[in-house]
């Protein structure tokens, strides 16, 4: 085979390196091809037309692709087929560090930046840094104070998906998080766990109330009462805690 010597008189008006005549005329060609393949909606540019084309079905309206459980539409039978997963609960790419699954391979990739501990996203206003992307665009609407996410019942808006979700579940009262002890069901992750505390040995006393040990938020503003110079009834006690004593 023959070999290609670099030759400094030959420069590609793209590349600023010396490059061979072969290598020369491949990259003028790719380049001529390039600007072919260019969208003339948003002037973007592919290698290929078949990624002209597969961008040009993401861009249009038309969305022939339908999912046959919940009815949503996408432009892209790829789209429809990733959709679907979420029904099936599918996950196929799994993290090799803890074994969590994920929809997407961007998910597993994104995941993966918790374990090595990189935080290569930071804020250009505090200068805080984040693991990924998608937790900087969260921080950012603490400073923009964006609010993209609208409850369809009262209107509210939210900064985010999670709170949006615990929002819906005042409306709905919904209570998806059971006590597994008890079988008493609560409407958030921290409400559990507060209430789980007797359970693990942290319950209440009448007689500790007054050595600062107290459980919750509402038992010190009971416990405030006296200092302030008003009265603490018992039946203020009982709706703000259960108290019990262990069988003897």
């Amino acid at each position: 085979m023959e070999s290609v010597q670099l030759d400094p008189g030959h420069r590609c008006p793209e590349q600023p390196k010396p490059t061979g005549p072969a290598h020369r005329d491949v990259h003028s060609t790719l380049d001529r091809h390039k600007k072919l393949c260019a969208c003339n909606c948003c002037e973007k540019s592919f290698m290929s037309w078949h990624g002209l084309s597969y961008h040009l079905k993401s861009q249009s309206k038309v969305k022939p692709h339908i999912c046959d459980i919940c009815g949503k539409a996408f432009t892209l039978a790829t789209r429809l087929t990733i959709h679907r997963r979420i029904h099936s609960e599918e996950k196929p790419h799994t993290c090799e560090v803890c074994g969590k699954s994920f929809l997407l391979a961007h998910y597993l990739k994104r995941h993966e930046q918790i374990h090595a501990g990189e935080k290569n996203f930071p804020c250009e206003n505090c200068g805080r840094s984040f693991i990924s992307d998608i937790r900087l665009k969260n921080h950012m609407r603490s400073h923009t104070g964006e609010k993209p996410f609208v409850c369809n019942v009262c209107g509210k808006l939210l900064s985010f998906s999670h709170t949006l979700k615990d929002h819906i579940r005042r409306h709905a009262a919904e209570k998806p998080f059971t006590c597994g002890t008890c079988g008493k069901s609560v409407a958030y992750p921290r409400h559990l766990e507060r209430h789980a505390n007797p359970h693990r040995g942290k319950t209440l006393y009448l007689q500790d109330l007054w050595q600062f040990g107290f459980i919750s938020h509402t038992i010190r503003i009971v416990h405030g009462g006296p200092h302030r110079g008003g009265t603490l009834h018992l039946q203020h006690l009982w709706k703000a805690i259960c108290i019990s004593r262990p069988s003897p």
